[in-house]
């Protein structure tokens, strides 16, 4: 997770972003949050990037149950002011 989060900082290259993910995935993106934005900062030589998480989620994961339902097999969605990754 740590490695898709700071290449999709990097593609983004943008000072603020908005990133979603699935409400089960949420603790999982936190815990690496931090240290993506810091070897993002570090590497590129600038201030580390404003990553606001989004309460609006992506959907939940597939389930048996309901095959009709919307679902998202997991990652991430960052958005900046002009692109999307």
């Amino acid at each position: 997770m740590h490695c898709h989060s700071y290449r999709s900082l990097l593609r983004l290259k943008e000072p603020s972003m908005l990133l979603r993910c699935r409400k089960d995935d949420l603790h999982s993106v936190e815990s690496v949050l931090d240290s993506a934005k810091n070897e993002y900062a570090q590497k590129t030589n600038v201030h580390s990037p404003e990553v606001v998480v989004d309460q609006i989620y992506l959907p939940p994961a597939p389930s048996h149950h309901d095959a009709h339902t919307r679902s998202c097999a997991g990652g991430t969605h960052f958005q900046g002011w002009k692109n999307c990754v």
